[in-house]
C-alpha cells in the first residue's frame, strides 16, 4: 500500500542495505512467528502472526519485478504515480505500462500470497 500513497518509497529499496535490513528483518519476524503459533489460535491471532510475511513476499516480488526492469529497460523499476495527483515524479512520469503491471502484481501478488499461508497454516493449526 505505501507505493500507492507515496510511490518515492521504492527508491529506498534499491540502496542494497536498506533492501537486506529490511529482507532479515522480515525472516526474523517470520521465525519469531513461527514460534508464537499455537494450537487452537484464533484466524485474527495467526493473521496478526504471520504479519512479517507481508513484508518478505513483498521485498521478494519487488526484486523480481526489478530484475526484470533491470534486463529490459537497464535501469531500475520507475513506480508508476498514476493513482496520485499530489506528488510529481520526473521517475514515475518516465515509467511505462509494464512496470505498472508489476507495481500492480507486487502489491496484490504479495497480499494474496500472504492470504495463502495464512489459510494453509490456519489449515493445519484448526486439523
Amino acid at each position: 500500500m505505501s507505493s500507492l500513497i507515496y510511490s518515492p518509497i521504492h527508491s529506498y529499496l534499491r540502496k542494497q542495505n536498506v533492501f537486506y535490513a529490511l529482507f532479515i528483518l522480515s525472516i526474523i519476524g517470520v521465525i519469531y512467528a513461527c514460534f508464537q503459533i499455537k494450537i487452537g489460535w484464533e484466524h485474527k491471532e495467526i493473521l496478526s502472526a504471520l504479519t512479517p510475511l507481508l513484508l518478505l513476499f513483498y521485498l521478494l516480488l519487488y526484486k523480481i519485478a526489478d530484475v526484470i526492469a533491470l534486463k529490459i529497460y537497464k535501469r531500475h523499476i520507475y513506480f508508476s504515480c498514476r493513482l496520485s495527483n499530489y506528488f510529481s515524479i520526473k521517475e514515475a512520469e518516465e515509467s511505462t505500462w509494464l512496470e505498472w503491471f508489476m507495481q500492480v502484481a507486487i502489491l496484490f501478488g504479495s497480499a494474496l500470497l500472504w492470504l495463502a499461508v495464512i489459510e494453509f497454516v490456519e489449515g493445519i493449526v484448526i486439523v
